[in-house]
């Protein structure tokens, strides 16, 4: 696909930007929040800490690659465009549980500094 093929969204860009960026970056302030205020478990913070987790994931499955459409709008489905939707897919799943893992083992990891276990 050329360059000025390639269509971005602005939605597909804010998505891209949130799991990258934003999301990451929103979840390691929830965690230095929760140890220097020391906010034992259950807090809203936690809550927020979830639900900013929850979005990084959905925002990783709106950032993967679409199967092309064709002028008529109907998706075109060949062996090479079937490649690339499943590597995006399977990506987007790899990445899902890396996110899921690191971002529930860092809150785990704030709440033990919390408790003086480390």
């Amino acid at each position: 696909m050329d360059e000025k093929d390639e269509i971005t969204s602005m939605g597909g860009c804010l998505a891209r930007v949130f799991w990258i960026f934003s999301g990451p970056a929103m979840l390691f302030l929830f965690g230095v929040i929760i140890v220097t205020q020391q906010l034992s478990l259950p807090t809203g913070l936690d809550v927020a800490y979830g639900v900013v987790l929850i979005l990084i994931i959905v925002s990783r499955f709106i950032d993967r690659p679409k199967l092309p459409k064709s002028p008529s709008g109907s998706p075109v489905i060949d062996n090479q465009s079937k490649e690339i939707y499943r590597a995006g897919i399977l990506s987007a799943v790899r990445d899902s549980v890396i996110i899921l893992l690191v971002g529930s083992g860092f809150l785990v990891l704030v709440h033990f500094v919390l408790k003086g276990l480390i």
